[in-house]
């Protein structure tokens, strides 16, 4: 797999924690297309290639049935949240790359099925806010989901159970979701 976490000056970051993440990969496209969109001549030939390899190595993956560790790092399923960005980006970069339709079409029918949920580990999980933003997929049920189950006093837990650097047996309210919900909203 492709690692993703680098340092400034290129070196891999390492540390202990899941790297099977199509939502890092899926989320570079989508913000890369952008980029394009705005400043056309950004694309060269180098870039070109590299974005199509990128392209390629997660269809060789399967992204579209293949278990990551998501957004959290944590565990092997499969993640709305990174079918979305994947899928976000592929549609992003279809006219300008080769793109493997039959693929997009799987990863679409596979978020279908998966949605509400984020995965088949967690019903509501703070990462379903980002299909809403940045990759505006519009489910009310989304939202609800995440400021019904998750909201808290101080901030949005990630998912009920979580135990990530969790202090006194409770789940870790994070800040950034109350920021990511002000968006949303």
């Amino acid at each position: 797999m492709l690692h993703p976490r680098y340092m400034p000056d290129g070196r891999e970051l390492h540390k202990e924690h899941g790297n099977r993440q199509h939502d890092a990969l899926g989320a570079l496209l989508f913000a890369i297309a952008r980029v394009i969109k705005q400043k056309p001549d950004f694309l060269d030939d180098n870039k070109r290639n590299i974005l199509q390899k990128l392209i390629e190595y997660l269809e060789r993956c399967r992204y579209w049935n293949d278990a990551d560790n998501g957004m959290w790092e944590a565990y092997n399923a499969l993640h709305a949240s990174s079918l979305a960005a994947c899928i976000r980006g592929m549609e992003a970069l279809g006219g300008l790359f080769n793109i493997n339709s039959q693929g997009l079409a799987q990863a679409r029918q596979n978020l279908d099925q998966l949605l509400p949920k984020e995965s088949v580990l967690h019903d509501a999980d703070l990462a379903l806010l980002s299909l809403i933003w940045p990759y505006q997929y519009t489910r009310d049920e989304l939202l609800d989901k995440v400021e019904d189950h998750l909201l808290r006093k101080r901030g949005v837990i990630r998912y009920l159970g979580d135990k990530y650097e969790a202090y006194h047996r409770t789940e870790q309210e994070w800040v950034m979701g109350i920021a990511w919900l002000g968006i949303v909203h």
